[in-house]
This record gives structure tokens, C-alpha cells and sequence, in this order.
């Protein structure tokens, strides 16, 4: 009787986790085929119309008086002489004896 139960049991989850199965391909089937296309074409629409609006960057005209007048570079000058290096201390070690 216990084995007769369990087996009704796993039949009803059986025939429900199928019917949910097949809900879930249903659905599937009922959404258009290609959604990316269809996304990748707004998307290329959008980017023309946004290339196409955008103004070229607008320049300042500022009268003569207004304009600032960069000053001639100064030439830089030389870096001073190098000193020169520390004498050498080293000295070969003297042998004992």
C-alpha cells in the first residue's frame, strides 16, 4: 500500500512538472523569434538621429581688445656644472705580517 502511494505521488509530480513544461514552451513560442534584431535596429536609428542633431561645437569669437596676448617664451637657462665626484677612499686590504 506505502509503495502504491508513493508511486501515485511521484505520477502527480510527474504530470505536473510536464504541464508546466510545456506552459513554459508555449510562452516560448508565442514571443517573436528575433528580439535582438528588432533592438539592434532601434538602437542604430537612435545613434543616426542622435548623429545627425548634434551642433558642431561653438566657437568664441572674442573681440581684439579681449584676447589675452601670451607673452614671448623666455629662453631657459643652462643648468649649472655638475660637481665632481667624491674622491675614491677604497683601498686594496694590506696583508698581515
Amino acid at each position: 500500500m506505502e509503495v502504491e502511494s508513493y508511486l501515485l505521488a511521484l505520477l502527480l509530480i510527474n504530470a505536473l512538472t510536464f504541464s508546466q513544461l510545456n506552459l513554459a514552451v508555449e510562452a516560448a513560442e508565442s514571443v517573436p523569434l528575433s528580439p535582438s534584431d528588432d533592438f539592434s535596429k532601434e538602437l542604430k536609428a537612435l545613434s543616426r538621429r542622435s548623429r545627425r542633431i548634434t551642433p558642431p561645437s561653438p566657437r568664441i569669437n572674442a573681440p581684439v581688445h579681449f584676447r589675452k596676448k601670451s607673452p614671448p617664451p623666455s629662453p631657459r637657462p643652462p643648468p649649472p656644472p655638475r660637481s665632481p665626484p667624491p674622491p675614491c677612499r677604497w683601498r686594496p686590504p694590506t696583508p698581515f705580517g
